[in-house]
């Protein structure tokens, strides 16, 4: 209301997160008349109640697939190698990439199986000429992230914690900052968090 915005109720839905695996749980009662959903699409990240991303790699997959019917024409149209590789980070890469950081550190070796034997088919059709891993896809997104995260007015620069000083000359780190301490993987593999531990 202060800022002169109003709850559209029919576009409002309600999710209710609760941890993996978890034995019991009791899922409250539903807001007033929102629809109560198991998963929702949050800027491009279905995201599930129980934090698993069994959906979100589906929606890729699918949408993957139907766009590699193009590619399949354009290599029938005689299009060269070095073409058809820029025009699978275009269509294909593009959609694996999005948001990658927000989901790739939580998916399961299932989840990552079904997307890298989807690259190792589109190689093998000659639709790429580079067999690509999801595994350094992530890599790659969280060592970017993480120098963006370093900058001092970067908008997610608040998430990093306290830079860790000491007396001693240490051999080179990957950044300088303190490593929080965590129980669960969930957090330890969360947005921002994992990369500190990846790159320490």
């Amino acid at each position: 209301m202060l800022n002169k915005m109003f709850i559209n109720l029919s576009k409002t839905k309600e999710i209710v997160f609760c941890r993996p695996s978890i034995k019991h749980f009791l899922s409250p009662a539903p807001i007033s008349d929102e629809a109560h959903v198991s998963s929702a699409k949050l800027l491009g990240v279905i995201l599930q109640y129980n934090l698993h991303f069994d959906e979100q790699i589906t929606a890729i997959l699918k949408i993957c697939s139907q766009r590699s019917y193009l590619l399949k024409m354009l290599r029938d149209q005689g299009l060269s190698k070095k073409n058809m590789d820029s025009v699978f980070h275009a269509l294909i890469l593009c959609i694996i990439r999005c948001a990658l950081c927000a989901w790739g550190g939580h998916i399961t070796e299932a989840n990552k199986g079904q997307i890298n034997a989807f690259l190792r088919r589109m190689h093998r059709y000659g639709y790429v000429s580079v067999v690509y891993n999801i595994d350094d896809l992530i890599c790659a997104a969280d060592a970017k992230l993480l120098s963006s995260m370093c900058k001092v007015h970067h908008c997610v620069n608040y998430l990093l914690p306290e830079v860790k000083t000491s007396d001693y000359s240490l051999c080179k780190r990957g950044h300088h900052y303190e490593l929080p301490s965590w129980h669960y993987s969930l957090f330890r593999n969360s947005f921002g968090i994992l990369c500190l531990f990846k790159f320490k």
